[in-house]
C-alpha cells in the first residue's frame, strides 16, 4: 500500500502559470454510461454557453501546448468529440468498464515525456488552479507518485496527475487481473494530496438530474452525492476518516 502525503501550494506562488517546465497532457473522462442521467453523454450536457467537455478543455488545457495535448476518453459520439480538434480514444475493453478503463485508453496514447492530468467531465466547477497544483505536487514527489485532489472532506481520485510511462503498465496488469476499483488501484501507489479546504462544492459530480438543474439554475450544488462510477467500481470516499482541513494551517 502506498503512503499519503498532503501538499498545499504556498500562497502567492507562481504555480498557476503554465511554464514550459510545467507542461502537461490533459485527459478528460467522457466515456461513462450516464445511466442516472437517462443515458445522456454527459460531456455534451449544456453548461452556460458551452458544454461540460468544452468547459473542461477551455479551463484546464495546458496553454503552452497545442490542442492535440488534450485527450478525451469517449465511447459515444466520437466524431463530435474529434471535431473539437483534440485526440479522442475509446476504451480498449468491452462495455462501459469504468473510469480506469478510460484512463487506460488515455495512457495508451499519451506522451511519456510529460505528466498527465486526469479530470472527469462532469465536474464543471473545479478550482481554476487544480491542474497546475496537481502537476506541481507530482513533480515534487518521489518516483511513482500519483497526485490527487482532496476537497477538505474526502479524496477526489478522479482529479489526479501521474506519469504515463510509470502508470500505464501497472494499470494494464491491474485491469487484466480483474481489478476495477479506482481506490484499490491508487492504494498500490504513493499518493500526494493537493488540499482544498472548505471547497467540497467545487468538486461536485453531476450524477443526477436535480443536481444538474441546481447547477445550471445558479442555485448551488450542495446535494452532490458521491460519483456513481466510483461507487460502482469499488470506491466509496465516505469511508475515509481522514479530514485534513481539521489540521491544516493554510487554506
Amino acid at each position: 500500500m502506498g503512503c499519503r502525503q498532503t501538499f498545499t501550494c504556498p500562497v502567492g506562488s507562481d504555480n498557476h502559470v503554465n511554464r514550459p517546465s510545467d507542461a502537461y497532457t490533459l485527459g478528460v473522462l467522457c466515456g461513462g454510461q450516464g445511466s442516472r442521467m437517462g443515458g445522456a453523454d454527459k460531456g455534451w450536457l449544456p453548461y452556460g454557453n458551452s458544454s461540460f467537455v468544452e468547459t473542461s478543455i477551455r479551463r484546464f488545457r495546458c496553454e503552452s501546448l497545442p490542442s492535440e495535448s488534450v485527450i478525451i476518453s469517449a465511447n459515444r459520439n466520437l466524431p463530435r468529440y474529434q471535431a473539437l480538434g483534440v485526440q479522442v480514444v475509446a476504451d480498449q475493453r468491452p462495455g462501459f468498464a469504468g473510469p480506469l478503463a478510460g484512463l487506460e485508453a488515455i495512457l495508451s496514447i499519451a506522451r511519456s515525456d510529460r505528466p498527465l492530468v486526469l479530470l472527469a467531465c462532469d465536474m464543471p466547477a473545479l478550482p481554476a488552479d487544480l491542474a497546475t497544483r496537481l502537476v506541481s505536487a507530482l513533480s515534487n514527489g518521489p518516483e511513482g507518485t500519483i497526485a490527487i485532489a482532496n476537497d477538505g472532506e474526502r479524496a477526489q481520485p478522479l482529479c489526479m496527475a501521474l506519469y504515463p510511462s510509470l502508470a500505464y503498465p501497472h494499470l494494464k496488469v491491474f485491469l487484466d487481473r480483474g481489478g476495477r476499483g479506482v481506490f484499490q488501484w491508487l492504494k498500490q501507489h504513493r499518493l500526494r494530496e493537493v488540499l482544498y479546504c472548505n471547497q467540497a462544492e467545487s468538486f461536485c459530480n453531476v450524477n443526477e438530474p436535480h443536481t444538474y438543474q441546481s447547477l445550471t439554475s445558479g442555485k448551488g450544488t450542495t446535494d452532490c452525492g458521491i460519483n456513481a462510477q466510483l461507487l460502482h467500481f469499488g470506491y466509496d470516499p465516505r469511508h475515509e476518516k481522514h479530514r485534513p482541513c481539521e489540521f491544516a494551517s493554510t487554506p
